[in-house]
């Protein structure tokens, strides 16, 4: 059972896609499903804060809707600005970075959902995997 810290999370995290999609001006999910192939039920749950999404479907999210990938998973800084010259592997590294100091500083309850989305970080390296290696630049 989620605890209420990944409930706000979840829900946070949900009103900043929202925000996103719309600000980039898709009317709703089924175009964004279309320009991403993202299943139209998860990205719903998505929206909706039922469920959290991953790294991988945020760094696609972010570029789609031309967000901060910081700003989309955290709430960190401002929606648009992120530096398109720093490259992904370094933002996706960037991520890394801040999860591990959120954990130094988590308390038990918090901590087992942080590591749990840690892990869900790809590390960003010369030997990205393949279903990073359009993202990671």
């Amino acid at each position: 059972m989620a605890s209420d810290v990944e409930k706000r999370l979840k829900a946070e995290r949900a009103e900043r896609l929202v925000w996103a999609r719309r600000n980039a001006g898709f009317s709703g999910p089924t175009p964004v499903c279309k320009a991403t192939g993202v299943n139209i039920n998860s990205y719903k749950a998505y929206e909706a804060g039922r469920n959290g999404f991953g790294m991988i479907d945020a760094i696609t999210f972010a570029e789609l809707f031309h967000v901060s990938l910081m700003w989309l998973m955290f709430g960190r800084g401002e929606a648009t600005d992120e530096d398109p010259n720093i490259p992904r592997r370094q933002q996706i590294e960037a991520l890394r970075k801040e999860m591990e100091d959120r954990i130094r500083q988590a308390s038990d309850q918090e901590l087992s959902d942080l590591v749990e989305a840690m892990h869900s970080v790809p590390r960003a390296s010369e030997d990205t995997p393949p279903e990073l290696a359009s993202h990671a630049r």
